[in-house]
């Protein structure tokens, strides 16, 4: 049976299907979701899920762990967390560690919490009005959280929130050691183990999701405009099958090139050695990342060069210059404006965190009075500069890295090198 939160998030989401009904623009975006879900595509995977979890129901029955009392709490997991796993799948073949991960977080702290708050219910009034509101003020977090300017309302927010959240835990607490009752620890266990098995039981089916896409995209690659027969291409992907022993992220990182060059082989024998090549050169640049990754904790705090002139500490180099090309970026789209290069482009480009950098990363920007040359540098933690500008409208640019920051604006300041894609006076780019 439903209890008044799981009615209140119904009542919500019944409210918001009338808005975007209203709306033409909501029905038509209505509509095309519709039709993506009906697609022949999205629905026979998760007509599977359905059929999935429906067994792991019927296990979960026989063995007593499941029982109709969890009827509401079983539909509710399916919806928000089996539905989102599933559209989640292509995170199984970019991350590894993806099962891993997702076992720790079901047994974690947030299956207890969950359990606990969904011990301390309101009546449906106070249930739909506080959702509301939780909803608004964890969307203003969101929001606030790419504008640097209002990091202390984000505070705020986000303070109210832990207070909300740090309430109902207490009052959970308090509920369940006020009415303790010994014969509803099996009841209460069912309901606590429930949404952990049940994530756990549908994990098999999200990896073979994953792991067929990642074939059918390898078995795309490999018809891509290609020439070659259909035995040839047939033997391509068998070896594709055969070598890469269905782990997902190899699958996925089976990309066209090596795709074409597998089907190009001509014969099964010839296409897994392909196939081989392509592990061996994966497992080499795995390997390359990890000792680069080993060579930033050897070589930190160390002075000096190596054999190329390149510096020993490259501790947030990678980052830095990452960050610093993406305004260059920017920059370029401003210079091509009647308005010149920006001086607020930090605000114009925002969080530099998915480039490796938190917050505006502690880049300087320098642009000069008429706009029309520029420049941004970083200091990284072993004290070397990077920096980045132009002297003139796009695509000019100059790159410079060296002790201290440049003294001047590029083309001005001898500190830039002979002239813009002059990469010779900046080794470390």
């Amino acid at each position: 049976m439903l209890n008044e939160r799981q009615i209140a998030t119904l009542l919500w989401i019944g409210l918001l299907l009338v808005a975007v009904l209203v709306l033409p623009t909501g029905r038509k975006g209505l509509v095309d979701v519709a039709r993506g879900f009906l697609s022949h595509r999205i629905w026979p995977i998760s007509a599977l899920l359905a059929l999935w979890s429906f067994g792991l129901v019927l296990i979960g029955r026989r063995i007593g762990i499941w029982t109709d009392a969890l009827a509401a709490d079983t539909w509710f997991w399916f919806f928000t967390t089996a539905v989102v796993l599933l559209f989640n799948f292509s995170k199984v073949n970019k991350e590894p560690d993806f099962f891993k991960r997702t076992a720790k977080e079901t047994f974690g702290l947030t299956l207890i919490f969950g359990f606990l708050s969904d011990l301390y219910v309101l009546s449906v009034p106070v249930e739909f009005i506080g959702q509301g509101a939780l909803a608004v003020l964890a969307g203003v977090s969101a929001v606030e959280a790419h504008q640097r300017e209002s990091a202390d309302a984000r505070k705020l927010v986000d303070g109210c929130l832990s207070v909300v959240g740090l309430s109902i835990l207490v009052l959970a607490l308090l509920s369940l050691v006020t009415n303790w009752s010994n014969a509803e620890v099996p009841d209460l266990a069912r309901k606590l183990l429930m949404p952990a098995w049940m994530t756990l039981g549908v994990l098999p089916y999200i990896y073979v999701v994953a792991l067929y896409a990642g074939y059918q995209m390898a078995f795309t690659w490999i018809g891509f405009r290609n020439e070659a027969s259909f035995r040839a291409r047939g033997g391509a992907k068998a070896a594709v099958v055969v070598r890469l022993h269905g782990q997902a992220t190899l699958v996925d990182k089976f990309s066209l090139p090596w795709a074409t060059r597998a089907a190009e082989a001509g014969s099964f024998r010839a296409a897994l050695a392909v196939v081989d090549e392509f592990e061996d050169d994966l497992a080499r640049r795995e390997q390359e990342k990890r000792d680069a990754a080993d060579r930033l904790i050897r070589f930190a705090g160390v002075d000096g060069v190596d054999d190329e002139g390149r510096r020993l500490d490259r501790r947030e180099f990678e980052e830095t210059t990452r960050a610093l090309r993406w305004i260059g970026t920017c920059q370029m789209g401003w210079g091509r404006r009647e308005t010149g290069y920006r001086a607020d482009i930090l605000d114009v480009v925002g969080d530099l965190s998915s480039h490796g950098l938190p917050g505006d990363g502690g880049i300087t920007v320098m642009v000069s009075p008429d706009g029309g040359s520029w420049y941004a540098w970083r200091r990284t933690p072993s004290g070397w500069v990077f920096a980045i500008g132009a002297a003139g409208p796009p695509p000019d640019q100059w790159e410079y890295d060296g002790p201290e920051p440049p003294s001047g604006f590029p083309g001005e300041s001898s500190d830039w090198g002979s002239g813009p894609f002059d990469y010779s006076s900046a080794p470390n780019w």
